[in-house]
C-alpha cells in the first residue's frame, strides 16, 4: 500500500520512503498510481501490519508517515493447528517411517522469492554429506517436474492440500519445515508448522524473526548462507527425543500466546477502543 504497483519491496522502495533524497526512477504508470495513493490514503490514520518488519517500513514511508501503526499478526485456528500423533499422521499420507523434511509453496517453484533453488542445493548437499537412507523429502503445493528431478534425495509430492485438518496432519508428519524464502512478511505456513510443534528453518528476512525464536522453536539463518542452512538441517535431523519435545512445546506456547484467534481478537478490540476514545 505504501508503494506504487509493486507487490514486493524492490530496489525502487527508496522512492517511497520519507526523508530520503533520491532521483525519481518511477515510470509513468508507477507515478500515476503513487500520486493517487498519496491523495486517497493521506486521511488514513490507523494502520495494522502483520509483522514488525512491515510496520517499520510503513512508518518510514511518505504515505503513512503520520499514521498510528500497530503490529497484529494474522489469526490461526489453534484448535486445528496443534500437535498430533506423528505416526498416525504419517499413516494417513502413506509416508514411510523415515525422518521427514517438508517444503511447500502455493506460488510456482520457479518464483525466485520462494527460493526453491536453495531447497534443491540444501537437500542435495545433505544427500552428499550424511547417510540419508532414513530421510525423505515431502513436497506439497506447486509442482515443477524439471526442478524436482534435480533433487537426489528420495522425495514425494502430495499436490495441493486444501483441507486445513489434513494440512495440520502433514505438518505433524514432518520433523522440520524448510522455509528459505528471500523475502516474506509473516508467512502462514511457518506459523502453522510451529503451532503444530514442527520447527522451521528460515533465513532471517522480513517478518521471520517475529515467528522464529532461534534455537527455541526453530532456526534463523543469516541470509543467504546455504552452508549454515545445511548445518542447521543436519542438526535438527540429529536431535534427540527430549530436544524435539522442547522445540515442540516452545512452538505451541508461542502459537497460543500470539496467534490464536482469542489473542488476535483481543488486540483488535484494543485498537478499536483506542480509536473510539480519541473521538
Amino acid at each position: 500500500p505504501f508503494q506504487s504497483i509493486e507487490h514486493y519491496p524492490t530496489n525502487k522502495l527508496k522512492n517511497y520512503l520519507n526523508k530520503v533524497r533520491y532521483k525519481n526512477t518511477l515510470n509513468f504508470l508507477e507515478n500515476f498510481i503513487y500520486k493517487k495513493k498519496i491523495k486517497n490514503f493521506k486521511q488514513i490514520r490507523n494502520i495494522v501490519a502483520p509483522s514488525n518488519w512491515m510496520a517499520n517500513i510503513a512508518r518510514k514511508s511518505r504515505i503513512f508517515k503520520f499514521a498510528k501503526i500497530k503490529v497484529i499478526p494474522n489469526p490461526l485456528d489453534t484448535n486445528i493447528f496443534k500437535p498430533l500423533d506423528k505416526n498416525f499422521c504419517k499413516k494417513h499420507f502413506n509416508l514411510e517411517k523415515k525422518k521427514i523434511i517438508l517444503f511447500g509453496s502455493a506460488a510456482p517453484l520457479e518464483n525466485p522469492a520462494k527460493n526453491f533453488k536453495a531447497v534443491i542445493n540444501t537437500i542435495n548437499n545433505l544427500y552428499n554429506s550424511i547417510d540419508t537412507k532414513d530421510i525423505q523429502l515431502v513436497l506439497y503445493g506447486s509442482y515443477n517436474e524439471t526442478l524436482i528431478k534435480k533433487i537426489k534425495l528420495s522425495n514425494i509430492h502430495l499436490g495441493f492440500i486444501n483441507d486445513v485438518k489434513k494440512l495440520a496432519m502433514l505438518y505433524n508428519s514432518a520433523d522440520v519445515l524448510l522455509h528459505p524464502s528471500k523475502i516474506d512478511n509473516l508467512p502462514q505456513t511457518a506459523i502453522e508448522s510451529i503451532a503444530c510443534g514442527t520447527p522451521v528453518i528460515s533465513y532471517n528476512v522480513g517478518g521471520m524473526k517475529d515467528i522464529i525464536d532461534h534455537n527455541l522453536n526453530g532456526y534463523l539463518i543469516k541470509p543467504f548462507a546455504e552452508k549454515d542452512y545445511l548445518d542447521c538441517l543436519i542438526k535438527v535431523l540429529k536431535l534427540k527425543k527430549r530436544e524435539k519435545n522442547i522445540l515442540r512445546n516452545n512452538g505451541r506456547r508461542k502459537a497460543l500466546k500470539l496467534w490464536s484467534e482469542k489473542s488476535v481478537t483481543k488486540k483488535y478490540i484494543e485498537v478499536y477502543n483506542e480509536i473510539l476514545d480519541e473521538k
